[in-house]
């Protein structure tokens, strides 16, 4: 059996990251996990830098919360020019999303 290239994807990150897809698809939400010290954030945008492009989703976890925070949408936000992170402070991201390639 073949696997499918547009199959949900899950994705784990610990720093800013450029274009973990290109082309289009659709986001379906992140967790943020912070390490209990540090608030972290995660701005997640249509864009193939993570500096710049269309905000798709902001999600904070405060210093105080040693665990993750964040959510799914069901439906999918989609994206057209490519998925990147910027993460601010310390923690990790878990992205989920699938690929179109359109």
């Amino acid at each position: 059996m073949m696997p499918d290239s547009n199959a949900l994807k899950v994705i784990n990150i610990t720093a800013d990251t450029d274009a973990i897809v290109t082309g289009g698809g659709y986001y379906f939400g992140c967790r943020v996990t912070t390490d209990g010290t540090n608030a972290a954030r995660a701005e997640v945008k249509d864009s193939l830098t993570n500096g710049s492009g269309t905000a798709i989703d902001d999600v904070k976890g405060p210093a105080s919360l040693a665990t993750s925070i964040g959510g799914m949408n069901p439906f999918g936000v989609r994206f057209a020019t490519g998925l990147s992170v910027n993460i601010t402070t310390v923690g990790s991201v878990t992205i989920w999303y699938i690929p179109t390639g359109a």
